[in-house]
Parts: structure tokens; C-alpha cells; sequence
């Protein structure tokens, strides 16, 4: 048996373990399985909600600048920041990257890991454009009750923190309802 036959092998056994797909034998590539313990009401739910539409452009009178770009689906403006690093993702992405967490013991996580840096993300805030010079001068603009940040030279308003829970609670109707159910299920009344 050689070891590229091996090697084979073994990275079926993962991919059928781990991804409940087979990718060697039928000669296609089959989509993920559902594991039998994850068809609850609350997963089903969880799958059927969408996820939020994305603002408009920060800046709509320029073209993206690249610098602001979200890092995960390179096509809209990043408008989530995190509080315990210095990234940020649009709401699309930042939602994307919080269901991923979601499990079947665990339907409401409370932190996800930045994608860039893997630092853990407990608490994020809606960013909003702040015209302004790179030295970080507004002019005498008033950023209101929001945090002043600064993203390559952008200044921005972070309009006000909120942990990851609640930041997924207030994103609709829908996802308020998923977070309410998440509670009753893990005894969270």
C-alpha cells in the first residue's frame, strides 16, 4: 500500500468524521450531512433565518476604499467593530462568523473569535462614518455619545457596545425570537 493511498485514506476518515461528507469514493464532492442529535426546532430555526441585509456604503459618494473593506466577504464596508481587538467585519460576515460557533449543546454563544486575529469577541458596536482629516481632526464635529475610533485613517463613531448576545437579539424580529427560544431552551428565562 503506498502512502499516497494512505494519505487518501485518512483524509476521508476526517472529512467524513468531521464534515459528514464523502469526497474519494463516489467521486463527487456531497454536501455537509446533518448529524442525526442536531434536528431540534431550535437548529431548524436557526437555519432558516437569514441574515441581516447589509447597510449602504459608508461613504457612497467614493468608491469602497479597499482599507475599509470586509477581510471576509471582500464586498461591503466594514460597520462592526470589536471591542477586545482592533478588527472589524460588516454585519453579514460579523453574523456568519457568530453562527458558526452555534452548536447543538451550546445555541447561544456568547463570544466568537476574530477572523483575523482569533482574539475572543465578547462585545461589538455599529460603526458610523465620521468625516475628518488622517490626524484624526473633525473639525469641532461632535461624535455625540459614541467612542471616537480611527480605522487606517477613517475616523469613526462607535455608537455603543453591546455583547454579542444582545448585538444578535436586536438584529430582527426573527433573530430576537431565535435568541428568546436559545434562553428557554438552555434555562435562561
Amino acid at each position: 500500500m503506498s502512502i499516497e493511498y494512505v494519505a487518501l485514506e485518512l483524509m476521508e476518515e476526517i472529512a467524513t468524521v468531521f464534515l459528514g461528507m464523502e469526497i474519494f469514493r463516489t467521486g463527487e464532492i456531497e454536501g455537509p450531512q446533518q448529524a442525526p442529535e442536531a434536528s431540534s426546532d431550535l437548529m431548524s430555526m436557526l437555519e432558516s433565518l437569514s441574515a441581516p441585509e447589509p447597510p449602504p456604503p459608508l461613504n457612497p459618494t467614493k468608491g469602497m476604499d479597499e482599507a475599509l473593506e470586509c477581510k471576509i466577504c471582500f464586498g461591503n464596508e466594514i460597520n462592526i467593530r470589536f471591542k477586545e481587538c482592533t478588527h472589524g467585519a460588516c454585519s453579514a460576515c460579523t453574523l456568519g462568523v457568530w453562527r458558526a460557533k452555534v452548536e447543538r449543546h451550546n445555541p447561544l454563544p456568547s463570544w466568537f473569535p476574530c477572523h483575523l486575529c482569533r482574539a475572543e469577541i465578547n462585545c461589538l458596536g455599529a460603526l458610523t462614518y465620521v468625516s475628518g482629516d488622517e490626524n484624526g481632526d473633525t473639525g469641532g464635529l461632535s461624535l455625540g455619545s459614541g467612542e471616537k475610533v480611527t480605522m487606517l485613517g477613517v475616523i469613526f463613531r462607535v455608537s455603543g457596545w453591546l455583547d454579542v448576545g444582545e448585538w444578535v437579539k436586536h438584529l430582527s424580529e426573527e433573530w430576537s425570537e431565535y435568541v428568546r427560544r436559545a434562553n428557554e431552551e438552555l434555562g435562561n428565562t
